[in-house]
């Protein structure tokens, strides 16, 4: 999914889920579904910034991530550490 103009983001963010362990200083992630299927992803610091990164899944690929998560597939400390390639706002954007 590209090219998402202000209007869609706004209605994200109206739309958008934040997690009942988020802090108050921000470090979150917000998501919601979209019209067309998909779960949009961004990080709350970001909501007041037209251009910040949203990153969409399909339904398939969000319960893939789900069921993962669930299973404690993803403990932080264990998860493998990414060699950068490329600026990290070409990466998320």
């Amino acid at each position: 999914m590209t090219g998402v103009d202000q209007q869609f983001t706004d209605a994200l963010t109206l739309a958008g889920v934040k997690s009942s362990f988020s802090f108050s200083n921000g470090n979150c992630v917000v998501v919601c579904r979209t019209p067309d299927g998909h779960v949009a992803v961004w990080n709350s610091r970001q909501e007041d910034n037209p251009g910040r990164p949203i990153v969409f899944f399909t339904e398939a690929e969000w319960e893939a991530f789900e069921l993962g998560a669930r299973n404690g597939e993803f403990p932080y400390g264990q998860l493998p550490v990414a060699v950068e390639t490329a600026p990290r706002e070409h990466v998320l954007a």
